[in-house]
């Protein structure tokens, strides 16, 4: 696939990881609302509606991926955002089928073999450690990992033979199924750019949770609500049906209030090299007009200022280094499971 200077979605990203565990939801099933799905509060706020015929074209502009099939009898998705939570979401919540993820597994930016949150949890594990990684893909983290005992699952991971290290510990299993077996097994549980991927947040939070002893920790990496990456208009991977949740910081301390979770670190990743253009691209879209104040945009106007940014970002980033203050995409929480938590 060659690239045009639309292709923004087919730049590397780290947050581009994992596939969703759970199945699709019913959009018909959804009858009464947007309810959070965190909370499942009903105090919510539509921020836009977006046409899902816009998300067509821009997967298939960007990607050359059909998403057609996945939006059946959907026009438009409304964005939502929870009063109570804070928590950002599409609704219906359309998530991508097995197929969805295995196209995208095909593109070699899709497993980045190194990111921030990877070195930022190993320095909260110590060896001799359970360690569980959900939503592994092809199980990047565990070498960055030594003397602990590593399991990774990932119900969408390609087949042996297409995975590099064939001695890797991965699970084609979903967290649901696996906690039914694995019941408070692990020291540490992680999950890093999974949740934006999760229709039903609540219950796949449980089934993690279920899985980590008293006391163990919960490493969770999500893309953060709150970076540059929101601000680029037509972002489509930001979008179902690859994102249906985005997480701000109090949306994260929300979901560790609700499961009586000690949130221990709340780290926002710095620029790393992979993201760097995307950063100089938002920054040339902030300053220069036409201003846009929405997420995702059938303006013309807005679509050209989208290309020039992204090829000036390109002449930008010949003479100049994004700030070491400056924010990457990703934020890491870690949290402990307190004794006498249920799940």
């Amino acid at each position: 696939m060659s690239l045009t200077p639309y292709a923004l979605s087919s730049l590397p990203q780290s947050d581009a990881h994992a596939a969703p565990d759970f199945p699709d939801e019913d959009p018909s099933a959804q009858t009464n609302g947007p309810r959070c799905p965190l909370t499942g509060s009903v105090d919510i706020e539509v921020l836009e509606v977006v046409p899902t015929s816009l998300l067509i074209e821009c997967y298939q502009r960007d990607l050359g991926l059909n998403v057609r099939p996945e939006f059946t009898g959907i026009e438009n998705l409304q964005l939502c955002r929870c009063v109570t939570s804070d928590l950002i979401f599409f609704y219906p919540s359309i998530t991508g089928a097995h197929e969805f993820y295995r196209q995208l597994q095909t593109f070699n930016w899709y497993f980045p073999e190194t990111k921030f949150e990877y070195d930022h949890a190993v320095s909260w594990i110590t060896p001799d450690q359970h360690i569980l990684d959900i939503g592994c893909g092809a199980a990047q983290f565990e070498k960055k990992l030594s003397n602990v005992s590593y399991t990774g699952l990932d119900p969408h991971c390609m087949a042996p033979q297409d995975v590099e290290h064939h001695d890797l510990h991965i699970q084609s299993e979903t967290i649901a199924d696996h906690a039914q077996t694995h019941r408070q097994h692990y020291d540490v549980v992680c999950a890093f750019q999974v949740l934006e991927h999760v229709a039903d947040p609540k219950v796949f939070l449980t089934a993690a949770l279920t899985c980590l002893k008293p006391g163990g920790l919960f490493i969770v990496g999500v893309p953060s609500a709150e970076s540059y990456v929101t601000r680029i208009p037509n972002f489509v991977l930001n979008a179902p049906p690859h994102h249906v949740t985005w997480w701000t910081d109090q949306a994260l301390l929300s979901m560790a209030h609700q499961f009586q979770l000690s949130v221990l670190d709340l780290a926002h990743a710095p620029v790393e090299s992979w993201e760097s253009r995307l950063y100089w691209m938002q920054r040339i879209l902030d300053v220069f007009p036409p201003k846009n104040t929405s997420y995702f945009t059938e303006k013309l106007s807005r679509r050209l200022s989208t290309i020039a940014a992204y090829m000036g970002a390109r002449f930008i980033m010949l003479f100049s280094s994004p700030p070491t203050s400056a924010r990457g995409s990703s934020v890491v929480m870690v949290a402990k499971k307190n004794d006498g938590v249920s799940c």
